[in-house]
């Protein structure tokens, strides 16, 4: 198939805006039917689907046997974000396998896309992944499919090599054991339904080479074996469109509330802050949390600060860098809701030592 224009993005543009909606679901890999009992189930991931005859995993820190995180399979590694992740084989150097495996053995893992994407539109792909300890190979070959359908070959465990993935990762870690990021950007045609993600070539194509130092040589070891978790696709907004997005700069709260679930002022208050960091690149945010004046002073200021840590967990997954941001409490402020509120601030040449999660 003739692919799509991509282009790699390495850093990017400071002056876009990358909007809060996922477009991918349970991009966490939170939502299960059960925890996993060993390895090979993946097909308990709500939303997330096995398009091959192979077995890639769910790995979890709630896991059994050998699918428990930290473990045999990953090693003395967590999961990216949250507690459970998946894991998929991206090479493997066996001779065991014949017919439709004898270009090699691979695992390819595939997420159904919220809505339809908008032909023309900019999008942004990130996820982070992990080369696990006991690989003997690192593999930079990592491709990502967007399809209409499901590419669905339940009888088929080799490469998906009559597939052009649009987005050719072309991976590098330098450590095994160590979570990195890839980000990249799509030109949708707007027939995005499904993203698949895998090794889509066969043994004799793939770019592999062994690493220095081996830390694991059991005969599981002759391949590379990635855990992948953090899957985000959102829209990239060019810079015409900065000032049209709806912005707040401050939340507000039920009382001795800590949690604020009004999904669109979040999303403005996240909007304030790009913008600001868009119009001075140097500037820090002040994440300050206020109280109404009811309760004692030491209570005041623990829900201030789990109002500020609230606040501060939602910029940071939504891709504002957790060093530009700081907290601040000021408890007993005055009375009602406006009391109740966590207002961003934008700092200009103030040397702030940064919350670090």
């Amino acid at each position: 198939m003739k692919p799509f224009f991509i282009f790699i993005l390495l850093s990017f543009n400071s002056l876009c805006i990358i909007a809060n909606e996922n477009y991918l679901t349970n991009p966490f890999f939170s939502k299960i039917k059960r925890y996993p009992r060993q390895t090979d189930e993946f097909d308990i991931t709500l939303n997330w689907y096995n398009p091959t005859n192979a077995s890639p995993d769910l790995l979890s820190k709630n896991g059994g046997d050998r699918s428990h995180l930290p473990g045999f399979v990953a090693g003395d590694v967590n999961a990216a974000r949250g507690i459970n992740c998946a894991g998929i084989l991206t090479y493997k150097l066996s001779q065991q396998f014949s017919g439709n495996g004898k270009y090699g053995f691979r695992e390819y893992i595939s997420n159904r896309i919220k809505k339809k994407l908008v032909v023309g539109q900019e999008y942004c792909i990130q996820f982070k992944f992990l080369v696990t300890y006991g690989s003997k190979y690192k593999c930079s070959d990592l491709g990502i499919y967007f399809s209409e359908n499901l590419p669905s070959h339940p009888d088929y465990v080799g490469p998906l090599d009559h597939i052009t993935p649009q987005i050719e990762c072309n991976i590098h870690p330098k450590e095994r054991g160590i979570w990195y990021e890839f980000k990249a950007t799509l030109i949708a045609n707007g027939k995005e339904r499904f993203m698949t993600i895998g090794n889509f070539k066969r043994n004799k194509e793939s770019n592999i080479e062994k690493w220095n130092h081996m830390l694991c040589a059991h005969i599981y070891s002759n391949y590379c074996y990635l855990m992948l978790d953090n899957f985000r696709l959102n829209i990239i907004y060019p810079p015409s469109m900065i000032k049209k997005l709806p912005k707040l700069d401050y939340i507000t709260f039920n009382f001795n509330d800590s949690i604020n679930n009004q999904i669109d002022s979040l999303k403005f208050l996240s909007n304030y802050a790009r913008l600001k960091l868009i119009l001075d690149s140097n500037a820090t945010l002040l994440i300050r949390a206020y109280s109404d004046n009811i309760g004692s002073i030491d209570d005041n200021i623990y829900i201030c600060k789990k109002r500020s840590e609230f606040v501060l967990n939602y910029l940071i997954e939504s891709g504002i860098p957790a060093q530009k941001l700081h907290i601040e409490y000021l408890p007993k402020f005055g009375k009602g809701r406006l009391a109740r509120k966590v207002k961003l601030i934008a700092l200009k040449n103030q040397s702030l030592t940064a919350y670090q999660k």
